[in-house]
C-alpha cells in the first residue's frame, strides 16, 4: 500500500500545503517573482494587463508577508490594499483615469516587503536553502520597490521620468531598477 504512487502524491501534497501554512517557504516565493515576471514579459501595455500584472504582484506580495511570519492584524491590512489595489486596477479599467490613493498605499507594501523578508532571515537559527532562497527573494523585491517608486515619482511629477520623453510602462521601471540594482550600466 506505501508504494502506491496516488497516496505517495497525496502525501507530498499535504507535505508542501503544510510547509506553506507554516511559512518560509522562500522557495515558492522565488518561482511566483519569476512567474510574475515571465507575465510581465507576456502580456501587451494596456489597462487590462497591468490589472492582471497588479493581481499578480498582490498575491506575491502576500506571500512574502505570509511566509515571512507576518501575522494577525498586519497580514489583514495588507490583504485589504491588495484588494484596494485590485479593485482600484478593475476601475481604472472600465473608465478610465481615478483617484492614485490605493497606488500610493499598495507602494507602500511593496517598499516595505523586502524589510520583512530580511527582517526574517535574519533571524534564522541556521542558514539552509530557504535562506538562501529568501536572499534572493529580497534582493528582486528590492529591484520591485524601486521600479515602484520610479512609477511613483513618474506620476507625481510633471515632468517625464526619463530623458526620451516618452510614457512608460511599468516593465521599463523594473528594467531601470534591476540595471541599477545590478551595476551593469546604461551603456545598453
Amino acid at each position: 500500500m506505501a508504494d502506491n504512487p496516488s497516496i505517495r502524491r497525496l502525501a507530498s501534497r499535504e507535505a508542501f500545503m503544510e510547509k506553506m501554512r507554516a511559512g518560509d517557504s522562500y522557495s515558492v516565493l522565488l518561482v511566483g517573482i519569476v512567474g510574475v515576471y515571465a507575465l510581465m514579459a507576456v502580456l501587451d501595455n494596456n489597462q487590462w494587463s497591468r490589472t492582471v500584472e497588479g493581481a499578480a504582484f498582490g498575491g506575491i506580495l502576500l506571500l512574502a508577508l505570509h511566509t515571512s511570519h507576518v501575522r494577525g492584524r498586519l497580514i489583514r491590512i495588507a490583504a485589504v490594499v491588495v484588494a484596494c489595489w485590485i479593485l482600484f486596477n478593475i476601475a481604472q479599467s472600465i473608465f478610465g483615469e481615478v483617484a492614485q490613493g490605493a497606488g500610493y498605499a499598495m507602494t507602500v507594501l511593496i517598499v516595505l516587503s523586502p524589510v520583512v523578508v530580511l527582517s526574517r532571515i535574519m533571524r534564522h537559527p541556521r542558514v539552509n536553502a530557504e535562506t538562501i532562497m529568501g536572499a534572493v527573494c529580497a534582493y528582486l523585491l528590492i529591484g520591485i520597490a524601486f521600479a515602484s517608486l520610479y512609477g511613483l515619482l513618474d506620476r507625481l511629477d510633471t515632468e517625464y521620468f526619463f530623458a526620451q520623453g516618452q510614457t512608460t510602462d511599468p516593465v521599463k521601471y523594473l528594467y531601470f531598477s534591476f540595471i541599477v540594482l545590478t551595476t551593469v550600466g546604461f551603456g545598453d
